[in-house]
């Protein structure tokens, strides 16, 4: 039975999801999947991409500076997740979670 791996970014947390059979969701970092470090890093600044768009100081006008940020962003995130697809091969599934607000 395959992984199922979610790419999904939220604040405060990283943007890797697993689920298990059970029901229940576990999210991780990127050191723990066998990936090459490379794209380890690449997840880490996809991560951190987003984290900067928070807003300390009222979070509900969290967000990214420009409509064309937001879209080079969630663009990446489908490069990353068909990266992360191809490194973990056949014995994953990665989905990518796209936000539209």
């Amino acid at each position: 039975m395959k992984q199922v791996i979610r790419l999904s970014p939220e604040y405060f947390c990283h943007c890797l999801w697993r689920f298990f059979d059970g029901g229940g969701i576990e999210n991780f970092p990127a050191e723990r999947l066998p990936i090459s470090l490379a794209l380890k890093n690449e997840v880490k600044n996809w991560e951190a991409w987003y984290q900067s768009s928070y807003c300390d100081e009222y979070p509900a006008n969290s967000a990214f500076p420009h409509p064309q940020d937001e879209a080079a962003f969630w663009s990446a995130g489908i490069l990353l997740q068909q990266k992360l697809q191809k490194e973990l091969g056949a014995g994953y599934e990665v989905v990518f979670y796209f936000k539209n607000n």
